[in-house]
C-alpha cells in the first residue's frame, strides 16, 4: 500500500507540545471522582451519528420566594434549589394549578400495555428479536400483574400520558421492561426488580403539570431559557405517584426524581453523584437514554453498544456492562461483525490524523482552563465551574493516555502497514475511533459548560477573568464545530 498523500502535513501540525491539565489546581489537590477507563463512539461513516452526551446545562433554580409553613423564609428566587425546596416549590405549585383530568374510567390495562409494547418493539430493527432472546416479556408480564394493583390510579396518569404523546408513553413502556430486565441481570433483590419496573412504567406522568409547549419535549431539545420550568417535571411525577399509590411506593417516587441524574454529576436536577443515587435510577437513566437513541435517533443495536461504551461513566460499570453483554450476545446470534461499520480505508486514515491533531489542540486549552480560576472567581462562581468541570477534565485525562492523541505518528503510519495485517488493524482503528470521538463528545461539554459559566459571570467578575472564560469558549467551540457540523 502507497504511503498516504496527507500523512507528511498533519505529523508536522502535532509536532506542538501538550501541557498536561493541571487538574488538582481546580481543587487545591481534592480527591477527584473515579472515571472510566474505554471510551467509545460509532463507527466511521456510520449510518447514524450518535446523540452527543447530554450537557449540563444549569442546576434547578427558584423562580419565587420559599416560605416554610411557620413563615421562616427558606429560598429566595434565583437561589439553587436542594430536594427539600425543589419539592416544596413544586407542592404549591401544583395547589395553584391543580392538574384537571379527564373524569372517565383508565382505559389502560395489563394487557393493553403487553400489547402496545409487542407493537413498539416492532418499530426499531432486530428489538423484537432482541426482546424473544431476552425471554420475550414473560417476566415483564408476570411482574406487572404483581405490582400494579398498588397503583392504579398510576395507570389513569398513564392513559392521559398516551393522550397527549405517545412517544412519551412509549419511552414508558420501553423503560419499564428493560429496567426490569437489567435489574434481573445484575441479580438485584426482588424488590428492587419491581422499583425498576414500576419507576421506568410512571416516570414520565409528572410531564402532564408541564407547559403545554414542554410535554411532549426531547430533554436534548430543550432550549436554555426552558430548562429550569423543564427539569420540574421529575418532582411532580414524583409528588403524582406519591398521591396514587401508597406507602410502598417510596422507594418508585424517589427513582422517579432520579431519572435525569448520571453518576459522573452531569445529570438533574441537582447533580447527584452515583454515591446519591439509588441503583434503580442509574437503569432507569440508561433506559431512557438508549430510548432516545433508538427510537428518536435512529439508532441501531449495534450503534447502543457504541454508545453505552461511550458514556460508561453516566450509567457506572455494572449498569453499562450488562446492556452492553446483552447487545454482543444479541449481536453474536445474528452472525453480526462487530467492526463492520470500521473497515480499514485511506478516508479513515484522514479522519484519525485530523481527530488527533483536534484533540491536541483541545487538550491544551483545556489545560487553561485553570487560569480564569485562579484569576479570582467568586467563591460561589468556582464552586458552579469546578463541580462539574473538574468531572469531565478528569475524565479526558483519563481517556487522553489511551486515545492515541499522544502518538499521532502511529495513527499517521495506518496506511502504510501491509495489507496482510488489515485485520489486525481492523480492531486497533476500532479502539482508536471510539475513543477519539468519545473525547470529541466530552470536550463538546466542557464547551456547553464554559458557555453557561459565561452567563452566570458575565457582569459580576473581573474583565480580564471574564476575557479569559470567553477565549478559552470560543476557541473550543471554533476548533469543533467542523466535527459538530459533519454530525449533522
Amino acid at each position: 500500500m502507497e504511503p498516504h498523500q496527507h500523512s507528511s502535513k498533519p505529523l508536522k501540525a502535532a509536532s506542538v507540545a501538550v501541557p498536561d491539565l493541571d487538574i488538582d489546581d481546580l481543587l487545591g489537590g481534592s480527591a477527584l471522582p473515579e472515571s472510566a477507563k474505554k471510551i467509545s463512539d460509532p463507527g466511521f461513516d456510520s449510518s447514524v451519528m450518535l446523540p452527543p452526551a447530554r450537557c449540563f446545562k444549569g442546576r434547578l433554580l427558584a423562580d419565587q420566594d420559599i416560605f416554610s409553613l411557620n413563615g421562616k423564609h427558606l429560598v429566595r428566587v434565583g437561589q439553587v434549589l436542594d430536594a427539600d425546596s425543589a419539592e416544596l416549590l413544586a407542592k404549591k405549585q401544583m395547589k395553584e394549578n391543580p392538574l384537571v383530568l379527564h373524569q372517565r374510567q383508565c382505559e389502560l390495562d395489563s394487557k393493553q400495555l403487553f400489547s402496545d409494547f409487542q407493537k413498539l418493539s416492532k418499530k426499531v430493527e432486530g428489538l423484537d428479536h432482541f426482546v424473544d432472546l431476552e425471554g420475550g416479556i414473560s417476566s415483564w408480564q408476570k411482574m406487572l400483574t404483581e405490582v400494579l394493583p398498588i397503583c392504579d390510579d398510576g395507570l389513569v396518569y398513564l392513559a392521559h400520558v398516551r393522550d397527549h404523546c405517545v412517544e412519551s408513553y412509549e419511552q414508558s413502556l420501553f423503560c419499564s421492561w428493560l429496567g426490569g430486565q437489567l435489574a434481573l441481570s445484575l441479580g438485584l433483590s426482588r424488590e428492587k426488580v419491581k422499583h425498576s419496573v414500576m419507576s421506568g412504567l410512571f416516570h414520565l406522568v409528572g410531564r402532564l403539570h408541564l407547559p403545554e409547549s414542554l410535554r411532549s419535549l426531547a430533554e436534548n431539545n430543550c432550549e436554555p431559557e426552558a430548562w429550569n420550568d423543564f427539569q420540574h417535571h421529575v418532582i411532580y411525577g414524583k409528588l403524582l405517584i406519591q398521591q396514587a399509590g401508597d406507602a410502598s411506593l417510596l422507594t418508585v417516587t424517589e427513582i422517579i426524581a432520579q431519572q435525569g441524574e448520571y453518576a459522573n454529576s452531569l445529570g438533574y436536577p441537582f447533580s447527584l453523584t452515583k454515591d446519591g443515587l439509588h441503583q434503580e435510577s442509574m437503569l432507569l437513566s440508561l433506559s431512557r437514554d438508549l430510548f432516545q437513541l433508538l427510537f428518536i435517533d435512529g439508532g441501531s443495536l449495534a450503534d447502543s453498544l457504541l454508545f453505552l461504551q461511550l458514556h460508561e461513566a453516566r450509567f457506572g460499570k455494572a449498569a453499562s456492562w450488562a446492556m452492553q453483554k446483552k447487545v454482543k450476545t444479541f449481536l453474536c446470534t445474528q452472525r453480526a461483525e462487530s467492526y463492520s461499520d470500521c473497515s480499514y480505508s485511506e478516508q479513515m486514515a484522514d479522519y484519525l490524523i485530523e481527530t488527533s491533531i483536534v484533540l491536541a489542540q483541545l487538550h491544551a486549552a483545556a489545560s487553561l482552563i485553570v487560569r480564569p480560576v485562579r484569576l479570582g472567581l467568586a467563591k460561589s462562581d468556582k464552586q458552579y465551574l469546578v463541580i462539574h468541570l473538574v468531572s469531565l477534565l478528569k475524565q479526558i485525562e483519563d481517556y487522553k493516555i489511551n486515545s492515541g492523541i499522544a502518538d499521532i505518528e502511529f495513527v499517521a503510519g495506518i496506511d502504510s502497514m501491509q495489507y496482510e495485517e488489515t485485520d489486525l488493524l481492523d480492531g486497533e482503528i476500532y479502539q482508536i475511533i471510539q475513543q477519539q470521538r468519545g473525547l470529541l463528545a466530552l470536550f463538546s461539554e466542557v464547551n456547553v459548560l464554559l458557555d453557561s459559566v459565561l452567563e452566570s459571570i458575565k457582569g459580576r467578575v473581573k474583565p480580564e477573568v471574564l476575557s479569559e472564560v470567553t477565549d478559552l469558549h470560543d476557541l473550543i467551540h471554533d476548533v469543533l464545530e467542523p466535527f459538530i457540523n459533519r454530525a449533522r
